[in-house]
């Protein structure tokens, strides 16, 4: 059912009626999960999703409204750091857009008359457009050790046509990096904006996810719910979750020229997002 009304969505008549048959979306306040690729934002909004009064959509925001341009619909697959301009949403008609999108997503939501959370990771280089058409808004911000980073994307994305004209062999470690930068430079830029923003770190979701997530509950004025960790597994709110950190798999599958290159092109900055710069012999020594 999803699928058709996603469909239908993408031509117009079509959404005009649906339209008609649901209000934009208005909950009490709205969170954005944000960072960059397979760094855990879908992780954590599951997470956070355990919580009664958070409601939520079934995939990512961005895919459920033909109103926000999508990387992938330039064939930059996990890389939108290619394409950052067309990711912008105009300063005109910003209300007309928003309640529009308000209306494509209800026709998904579940729950969420308190809190509404989204996660699309397109959205971060437009999150002070959401801030001010989706007010109030709260944005979570997640970030996770840029190697396993950079390792993730290019094992699990590909760049399609017309993309892949600049990639036929697939993205290499660079420009995966250069990824990781522009997210995370973003998400700096985002607390310097004065937004309401709360930054997680995966690796402590992952190895203290009670104090982790007790935290971020706070930070949304909600109460903690039920929680505990033990072994590897979390009990949310009686739903349970295996957690488990994969930065050493990650490590692992990337060879001393990867590491050499992804330091090459990140600089200092590893270490200015709180990481050690690692090469093949050395990553993972350290707690």
């Amino acid at each position: 059912m999803n699928g058709l009304k996603i469909r239908l969505l993408e031509v117009p008549a079509a959404r005009w009626l649906l339209h008609l048959t649901v209000r934009p979306l208005e909950p009490q306040e709205w969170v954005f999960v944000l960072g960059c690729y397979n760094s855990g934002t879908t992780l954590l909004a599951r997470l956070l999703g355990c919580h009664g009064a958070i409601g939520g959509l079934p995939k990512e925001g961005a895919a459920l409204s033909p109103d926000l341009p999508r990387p992938e619909d330039l064939g930059w697959t996990r890389m939108w750091v290619e394409c950052r301009d067309y990711l912008s949403m105009p300063s005109h008609q910003g209300d007309r857009l928003a309640r529009n999108i308000r209306r494509d997503w209800s026709l998904f939501a579940k729950g969420g008359d308190r809190l509404m959370l989204e996660k699309s990771i397109s959205n971060l280089p437009r999150a002070v457009w959401l801030a001010e058409h989706f007010a109030p808004a709260r944005f979570i911000g997640i970030i996770r050790d840029p190697y396993a980073v950079c390792e993730g994307i290019r094992r699990k994305a590909r760049p399609r046509h017309p993309a892949v004209a600049h990639f036929p062999d697939g993205y290499d470690v660079a420009q995966t990096a250069r990824q990781w930068l522009a997210a995370n430079r973003e998400l700096e830029r985002l607390a310097r904006e004065d937004l309401d923003v709360h930054m997680i770190r995966y690796e402590s979701l992952v190895s203290d996810p009670v104090e982790t997530l007790a935290a971020a509950f706070a930070h949304l004025d909600l109460e903690c719910p039920a929680m505990s960790w033990s072994q590897g597994t979390l009990d949310l709110a009686g739903i349970r979750f295996t957690l488990t950190n994969m930065n050493a798999g990650s490590g692992a599958r990337l060879s001393e020229q990867d590491f050499a290159s992804i330091n090459a092109t990140l600089g200092d900055a590893v270490e200015t997002f709180g990481y050690k710069i690692a090469n093949k012999v050395n990553y993972g020594a350290w707690p």
